[in-house]
């Protein structure tokens, strides 16, 4: 009888840790952003720079885009690094080739983390977003993106 007790508080627990260790889903949105108000826009603020951006409401990347995402130590600190589908990775180099100095705004969880200027093409299926995070952060953000 105590056997089965202590393996039924075993399993209680068990249980209880997969369920903690489950990520929390984090929603991922990329829009494209100016820095003019015009009607349609939404006004947010960055939290990198503080700056006041205006955002277009269609989403062109989100979650459904990305295959894997992982957190990492970067130039600036702990970072979020992307990693596309092939049809993401697809759809991301004919939006960077297509939209050279625009702005892209990057939003988790509805909030702007940044939008940065396209430069250039990106073909190589990568994206890379960081924020004022902890390394913690950044992880929980990498495992909520892929979360299902």
């Amino acid at each position: 009888m105590k056997r089965i007790v202590g393996l039924i508080v075993v399993l209680i627990i068990s249980w209880n840790a997969c369920e903690q260790e489950q990520p929390k889903n984090v929603r991922l949105e990329f829009r494209f952003a100016e820095t003019e108000s015009a009607e349609g826009l939404t006004g947010m603020t960055a939290q990198i720079s503080d700056e006041k951006i205006f955002l277009h409401d269609e989403v062109v990347i989100s979650n459904a885009d990305i295959d894997s995402a992982f957190a990492s130590a970067g130039q600036f600190g702990p970072q979020v690094e992307l990693i596309f589908t092939a049809a993401g990775s697809a759809k991301y180099a004919k939006l960077t080739e297509d939209n050279i100095n625009k702005r892209i705004g990057m939003l988790i969880d509805g909030k702007l983390i940044s939008a940065p200027s396209i430069r250039t093409k990106i073909p190589d299926g990568r994206a890379i977003i960081w924020g004022k995070w902890t390394k913690e952060e950044a992880e929980i953000i990498a495992r909520g993106i892929i979360a299902k």
